[in-house]
């Protein structure tokens, strides 16, 4: 079992929130206006959300590759939420924390925020993900291990027998592993987590609705886990979680089956793009075809990247946002077809600078 915080196993919460719709003739319980609302205020905005229907929708959108119930599935106002939610779940002072370097960075400072201990394993040649080398870091003393996975920032894709190892490993230790797929909906289902799910009780993943479904404004994201492990996670979440929009627009979107495979697509075509040129003092590190971000490192360890681009007109994100890597790096989001020509023309700009 997972080293869940007693304190949260030990505390039973009261609210008086519900999941489903109340099914009593005159609700009075929750504490929403009903006697006059604002012209502007859609009656279907005034109540809480709440019912289930979107967690059904997500566990038969996973049918053909994962046996879901909804009680393994928890909205959250964006997967960041859930993330946070998971360190406030496990990680406390002196809590040990295994990732890699790099990977996203507003996770490991939390980490840092909750009083643990984060470290991140290195990755070998050009940044490729290195399973045996985090399995030999990998130890009992640890409450997670953290995977994003497409990882950010460099969009690489850890391939699955690799990940079911490091689960498994980490079961035989009573370490929890936490797998955040943020842009997983740029892999094929059969790459995610979810599949394992339901083999594994040590096994926590989140998915958003923000990166190729297209919804980032609304926040939306879900986390799948064994019931137990939900349970405990709902005592710790807030209310109502997911607007009434958000859970709308999600429903739809998931029942829209083409558009991820176009999407693919249309991200391999522009990425290939990118990946097809030949640098002097740039180097693109190891990625995956299908995934629209990637790292881009100079030569020059001393190099300033991101404020070459940024005097060339091109907004990135600098490597110092990044725990591991310095300013001669930093991520790129693969441009749409508009915009592909004056990036890739701006890359090369930077490339010849010394």
């Amino acid at each position: 079992m997972i080293k869940i915080k007693k304190s949260v196993i030990s505390t039973e919460k009261k609210t008086y929130a519900h999941e489903e719709a109340s099914a009593i003739t005159i609700d009075c319980s929750d504490g929403i206006n009903d006697i006059l609302r604002p012209s502007a205020c859609a009656p279907e905005l005034a109540e809480y959300p709440c019912g289930l229907a979107l967690q059904k929708e997500i566990c038969h959108w996973w049918r053909n590759e994962a046996d879901l119930s909804p009680t393994e599935v928890l909205l959250g106002n964006g997967s960041q939420q859930l993330l946070y939610l998971v360190n406030k779940l496990l990680v406390g002072p002196g809590s040990r924390v295994l990732g890699y370097t790099p990977q996203y960075s507003s996770y490991c400072s939390d980490v840092l925020f909750c009083g643990g201990q984060y470290r991140g394993a290195k990755t070998g040649d050009n940044y490729c993900f290195d399973a045996r080398g985090l399995l030999r870091e990998l130890s009992s003393d640890d409450t997670l291990v953290y995977l994003d996975n497409p990882n950010n920032p460099t969009g690489q894709v850890i391939p699955m027998e690799q990940l079911e190892a490091i689960v498994q490993a980490a079961e035989k230790k009573s370490v929890c592993v936490f797998v955040d797929e943020a842009y997983g909906d740029y892999m094929p289902r059969t790459a995610s987590a979810i599949t394992l799910v339901n083999k594994y009780n040590n096994l926590i993943v989140t998915r958003s609705f923000s990166k190729a479904f297209g919804l980032a404004g609304l926040r939306l994201g879900y986390l799948v886990a064994q019931p137990y492990v939900i349970r405990q996670m709902k005592k710790l979440t807030t209310p109502y979680d997911g607007s009434v929009p958000a859970r709308k627009l999600a429903q739809e979107v998931l029942q829209d089956e083409a558009f991820l495979p176009q999407l693919r697509e249309r991200v391999k075509q522009q990425k290939t793009i990118l990946l097809s040129q030949t640098f002097e003092n740039l180097r693109i590190a190891h990625t995956d075809i299908c995934v629209p971000i990637l790292l881009l490192q100079h030569k020059r360890p001393d190099f300033e990247l991101a404020e070459a681009f940024a005097r060339a007109g091109l907004g990135i994100v600098s490597g110092r946002s990044f725990y591991g890597m310095g300013s001669n790096c930093v991520r790129l989001r693969v441009p749409n077809q508009e915009n592909m020509q004056p990036v890739v023309r701006i890359l090369h700009q930077v490339d010849q600078q010394r």
